[in-house]
């Protein structure tokens, strides 16, 4: 069983999306329809996704910056209680060692209270997706998401060969396992966990 295979969203896109199989060096498959386990990147011109494979066919998750759900975080400002556990105050931005980045959204937040933040992501479908992400929000039409972009750093493997020295915080946010005797896990977290 693979866990993570590369598709395209159409067969426009079937050269960039082996492009990034053999980068990511993931399985390449040209439909998914037969597959019945875990999780497909689906390369799109715009904005790529991960698509759980499994019953049920969860919707796909996307890492956008600028999505309604990120601008209503970014409303919170300084009382965001994220800000205030990582010492966000006044002109006091440290830097953050985001060691578990996963889909961004605590990065980005972090980001956009003012705090150079450098994002470590094991998982190469996801480390893909936040690259992508970044490199959409420096093209916002939103300042404030252009801004916040720029406060990011994507890097590449696991955290635990990076060096920390240099930050203020080391910011670690594990995905936990599913526990079976607790409320539905949402669809982003069930389609990472696949």
């Amino acid at each position: 069983m693979v866990s993570c295979v590369v598709t395209a969203a159409s067969w426009s896109l079937l050269p960039s999306a082996k492009v990034v199989a053999k980068t990511l060096a993931l399985p390449f498959v040209e439909d998914i329809d037969a597959l019945d386990s875990g999780v497909a990147l689906v390369v799109d011109i715009d904005c790529s996704w991960l698509q759980r494979l499994q019953a049920p066919r969860l919707g796909p998750v996307h890492v956008d910056f600028a999505s309604a759900d990120m601008l209503h975080r970014r409303k919170a400002g300084h009382n965001e209680p994220l800000g205030r556990a990582i010492g966000v105050k006044d002109n006091l931005c440290p830097r953050v060692f985001d060691a578990t980045a996963g889909l961004g959204r605590d990065a980005f937040v972090m980001a956009d209270l003012g705090c150079f933040v450098a994002l470590s992501e094991a998982s190469r479908p996801l480390n893909y997706l936040l690259r992508e992400a970044v490199a959409r929000a420096l093209i916002s039409s939103n300042i404030k998401v252009v801004q916040a972009a720029n406060r990011m750093q994507v890097m590449t493997g696991d955290s635990a060969h990076h060096e920390v020295e240099g930050f203020d915080v080391i910011y670690i946010d594990p995905m936990f396992p599913e526990r079976s005797k607790s409320a539905a896990v949402k669809k982003d977290l069930a389609t990472i966990q696949a």
